[in-house]
């Protein structure tokens, strides 16, 4: 990948460097996941994940990003949740 980076041309539009660097990203942390999860016993689980494909994955991949989202509101502002209705 770092040799694909390299072999730009300087001619390359913004968006083709970016699709490099992320596709550079995507790959380093796939590597990381792959490092990580058999020590989490969810190395069935990753590889199912990675071989999704289509609109179904889309969507659980989405679907899943919202619930991060919620849940890490919920636990960086949980005393106002925790708090309740104001009296």
């Amino acid at each position: 990948m770092l040799s694909r980076i390299a072999a730009l041309p300087d001619a390359a539009d913004p968006l083709q460097r970016s699709q490099i660097m992320t596709a550079l990203s995507v790959g380093s942390e796939i590597i990381n996941l792959r490092r990580i999860v058999p020590q989490l016993g969810l190395g069935a689980e990753l590889d199912a994940a990675l071989a999704e494909s289509g609109p179904q994955a889309f969507l659980a991949l989405r679907t899943r990003a919202m619930v991060l989202l919620v849940r890490d509101a919920l636990v960086q502002h949980g005393a106002y949740f925790d708090a309740g209705e104001p009296a």
